[in-house]
């Protein structure tokens, strides 16, 4: 009973620094962020009218509109609500991050800093103030690895097939969801309990057969997902292409893990390299030098450098993607942007942190059931992200979000060990805070200004908004075929809200935000076209 109790104040602890972390982030306004508008609108036709109505997505989604749908019918048709639904996400996920770190021998000090280490990643922390499907994918994954990690451990065939229910519901917000079965099944099949092997194939056996009978529910939109897969299937993609392509996305979504869960990597450091470690070490190293070449070192905000590499979230040393047109298209600058040199630094220490996480991993890794699943799932996961043609740094939460508890296993946690965890914990909170706190002043900017030329009477198809308002007021919408083609552009607009001053435009009204404490002050502004300029 008393460890019982323990265990209770540990979560109600974390989940309270959880809590207060999106209390000073005030993540107020009701308008869409980054890809929310897309999982908004059906949500709100769901509650509406009790069905489905898909936006132009690759993402399966079903699971988690359902989710939401149940908060706006409680809270209200606002994206305040769909916050709440992933911020009980993020608090399920805590709680069942912390149950699979109770199946383990961590004592209490180690545990805590791996969940405190979890809570703020800085893209779960800013995911968990959207409603992207990140939080609610990893919050299903959760759930699932805990569940096989029970049946498995306890040999308790209930927990297996809860399991592969959880399996289900993630791949029903995110298709790669049914890649959690592989790695249970995979240890089943190597223990000789076929039985219970047999148990965990229900679940993509049941995908192969939904995939087969009933393919419209994996996916929003086949057009969509056609183009983060297709290139596999292009004449001039050759084997050195593919090779690149997998080493690509195996290098980035590691480098990208190993930098935001530091505190618990920093912990595996006071173990000693050895000799074999240089063969992780000049892997790594390729590429770092790589990215340097290419002129894309962390964050990768650009377009350019490695083909189909965008940061979306981790930019200019900020949390949020800055989606007005003249960030967003990479003609200007974000007005805070970190010197390349810092960039580059940032990228050193990130790549040495993987060298880090893997040399560790690889060295002293467990014959036991949560460091295997946790391991595996990061490999199936991974491995996942080969078939798709674009990454963006939140697959790196996605694909790897267990290596924070399969390093604090292999971690010696002494007390150096821990010091420095927390005191890279305690970083981590600050950066995570003030970096999402600044992206919804600038949101709140923006669509104030928004907000003021509609109610002015200008249509929103002469509104040059940015990408949230031209995808969910515009282009929510479409057959396959009016996505390809509303990928060619838009027809030039009287009105534009931008960060910076365009050619052709003049100023009509300036919003000024905020952020870091302040040390941040810059406007976003709302601009006319002048008479007689097109373009």
């Amino acid at each position: 009973m008393a460890v019982r109790r323990d265990f209770a104040i540990e979560i109600a602890a974390i989940s309270a620094a959880f809590l207060g972390a999106i209390a000073l982030i005030q993540p107020r306004g009701d308008f869409p962020l980054n890809d929310d508008g897309f999982y908004a609108l059906p949500t709100f036709e769901l509650a509406r009218t009790g069905h489905f109505h898909m936006t132009a997505v690759p993402a399966s989604l079903r699971a988690q509109v359902v989710w939401g749908a149940l908060f706006v019918r409680l809270f209200g048709a606002s994206y305040h609500s769909l916050r709440i639904a992933t911020v009980v996400s993020a608090l399920i996920a805590i709680a069942a991050v912390h149950a699979l770190l109770r199946m383990t021998a961590l004592p209490r000090a180690a545990r805590v800093i791996a969940m405190l280490a979890f809570a703020f990643h800085p893209i779960f922390l800013w995911s968990s103030c959207t409603f992207m499907t990140e939080t609610h994918f990893v919050c299903a994954s959760a759930l699932a690895l805990y569940c096989y990690a029970r049946g498995i451990r306890d040999e308790r065939p209930g927990f297996l097939l809860l399991g592969c229910a959880f399996v289900a519901v993630s791949w029903w917000i995110r298709q790669t969801g049914v890649l959690t079965a592989i790695p249970p099944i995979a240890l089943l099949v190597f223990l000789r309990r076929k039985r219970d092997a047999a148990i965990c194939a229900i679940a993509p056996v049941a995908y192969v057969v939904i995939g087969r009978f009933w393919p419209e529910t994996l996916t929003s939109s086949k057009a969509v997902l056609g183009t983060f897969v297709d290139m596999w299937r292009d004449p001039v993609f050759h084997l050195e292409d593919a090779i690149a392509l997998i080493y690509r996305h195996t290098f980035l979504p590691i480098q990208q893990t190993a930098l935001w869960f530091l505190p618990v990597v920093a912990a595996t450091l006071t173990r000693k390299l050895r000799k074999r470690d240089a063969a992780v070490a000049v892997l790594f190293a390729i590429g770092f030098i790589l990215s340097i070449r290419e002129r894309l070192p962390m964050p990768y905000y650009g377009r350019r450098g490695w083909e189909n590499v965008a940061g979306d979230i981790f930019m200019n040393f900020g949390l949020g993607p800055p989606t007005l047109s003249d960030v967003f298209s990479g003609s200007a600058s974000y007005p805070f942007t970190l010197a390349y040199s810092a960039r580059v630094t940032l990228t050193l220490v990130a790549t040495l942190a993987a060298i880090a996480l893997v040399s560790a991993l690889l060295r002293t890794w467990r014959r036991e059931v949560v460091f295997l699943l946790c391991a595996g799932y990061a490999a199936a996961h991974i491995a996942g992200l080969w078939v798709s043609a674009v990454y963006f740094d939140r697959y790196s939460l996605d694909s790897a979000w267990p290596l924070v508890i399969a390093a604090a296993i292999v971690a010696p946690w002494h007390r150096a060990a821990r010091f420095a965890a927390v005191a890279l914990v305690a970083c981590l909170a600050v950066f995570g805070i003030l970096a999402v706190n600044e992206y919804f002043a600038w949101q709140r900017a923006r669509w104030t200004a928004y907000d003021e030329l509609r109610r002015g009477g200008v249509e929103a198809t002469n509104i040059d908004g940015g990408m949230e308002a031209e995808f969910t007021y515009l282009r929510p919408y479409v057959t396959d075929r009016e996505y390809a083609r509303s990928m060619r552009g838009s027809p030039p607009v009287r009105y534009a809200i931008t960060f910076h001053e365009r050619s052709g435009f003049r100023v009509i009204a300036r919003h000024p935000f905020r952020g870091w404490l302040g040390l941040h002050r810059a406007d976003v502004l709302t601009l006319q076209r002048i008479s007689g300029t097109s373009g």
